[in-house]
């Protein structure tokens, strides 16, 4: 029976057994096993035929997206930053998340700086190793912390609301935060920390008064990576995790398909498990069999998180993009296959901003990691070296690649 990937998390308290709590019984939804059969995912399909027709045309990134621009974005004392862990575009404004100064740095679309938030420390709205940048309930924005185990809540023009950490019974859950939160209070917590191998793999807290409870978990854990990581792999990977209009997708470091829930957890459907991969490439099923029985689990595991797998999953207009390694897969979000395994080798992260995906160009980035011909000319055309912080070049779905591409 295949089960989900555990993501290694991280969790503490002031007891001899920190992840005691973990042990006991979490209730798993109703049909949250992705052994059972009626799947009801694929769903109908949401655009007209030539659409999927056209799409099976695909072969590289070039064919799918087309350069939209290059933004330079201002540098000022206030706007440098070091090393971007997450991007957004939200409500008309670009927002770039920098662990090395700690904060979010606000941009026009243009790319003129307007204001940062968040800084270094350990007080509200003060950041250690922000690595997650999410919008969430009410419009508002939220970074993740795994280091303080801390979700904090900004509005759309970086005041600090709120924050988080996430405690059940006075134990503190510190994952890597891959998580949804677009409800006050339901927070969707992807790949917990457990003990127990038959503990659900992901978590849906509901908050009730001043404290967290766990309503229902959902999803399993593969049986040899949780053994693995309970020897002690020192691996941390990312579980990709969004919610795509009213379902939850999800991936693995150590799989290469995702699988899909409804709100409540009831387990949908799996979506990419047949489409061949290059084992040079994209993970095997065989190369995670008995891998707890290796000399050294963690080092096989860190070979094989940079071998590729599932790292994210996003929404572009009406459809849903997932990086599947040094491959690209798209889906409608109904969960039908437009392409599969598109060439890929990006340059820099990528980041899905909604109807647009970005990537961020640093000053001084090695000459020829950059071949498209069209970005180059438009980072020579506004002089990206100028500036000190990275530009974004942005991407936009080829508009002559889906005809009539309205949902019916």
């Amino acid at each position: 029976m295949h089960r989900t990937f555990l993501l290694a998390l991280l969790c503490w308290s002031c007891s001899e057994n920190p992840q005691a709590l973990f042990d006991q019984d979490i209730p798993a939804a109703p049909t949250a096993r992705e052994t059972e059969s009626g799947s009801v995912f694929p769903g109908p399909r949401v655009f007209p035929p030539e659409v999927y027709a056209n799409a099976g045309k695909l072969a590289a990134f070039e064919d799918l997206f087309a350069l939209d621009g290059v933004v330079r974005l201002e540098t000022t004392d206030a706007s440098m930053f070091g090393e971007v862990t997450d991007l957004l575009f939200h409500r008309g404004h670009w927002h770039v998340l920098d662990r090395m100064t700690h904060g979010v740095c606000q941009f026009l679309p243009d790319g003129r700086f307007v204001r940062r938030f968040g800084a270094y420390g350990e007080g509200p709205g003060e950041l250690a190793t922000p690595l997650v940048l999410r919008a969430c309930f009410d419009g508002n924005l939220s970074v993740g912390d795994p280091t303080q185990g801390r979700i904090h809540v900004f509005d759309p023009q970086g005041a600090y609301l709120k924050t988080t950490d996430p405690r059940i019974a006075g134990k503190l859950i510190m994952p890597r935060f891959a998580y949804v939160w677009d409800r006050e209070d339901r927070l969707y917590l992807a790949a917990f920390g457990s003990v127990n191998v038959e503990t659900p793999l992901h978590a849906a807290l509901d908050h009730q008064g001043q404290s967290w409870s766990i309503a229902f978990g959902f999803g399993t854990r593969i049986e040899s990576v949780h053994r693995a990581i309970q020897k002690g792999s020192g691996t941390k990977p990312f579980t990709a995790f969004a919610r795509i209009g009213e379902r939850l997708w999800t991936g693995s470091p150590f799989t290469t398909h995702l699988d899909i829930f409804d709100l409540e957890g009831r387990f949908l459907g799996r979506l990419g498990e047949k489409i061949p991969r290059d084992p040079e490439k994209a993970i095997q099923p065989e190369d995670i069999e008995d891998i707890h029985k290796v000399k050294d689990p963690g080092a096989k595991m860190r070979r094989l998180v940079s071998k590729a797998a599932n790292q994210k999953i996003g929404r572009i207009g009406d459809l849903v993009l997932v990086q599947v390694g040094g491959y690209l897969d798209v889906y409608d979000k109904n969960g039908n296959i437009l392409a599969g395994n598109i060439a890929f080798k990006p340059f820099a992260p990528i980041f899905a901003t909604g109807a647009r995906l970005a990537m961020p160009v640093t000053p001084g980035l090695e000459p020829g990691r950059i071949t498209d011909p069209d970005l180059l000319e438009a980072l020579a055309s506004v002089d990206a070296e100028a500036e000190d912080n990275p530009c974004l070049a942005v991407y936009k779905l080829r508009d002559d690649l889906f005809p009539q591409r309205q949902p019916r």
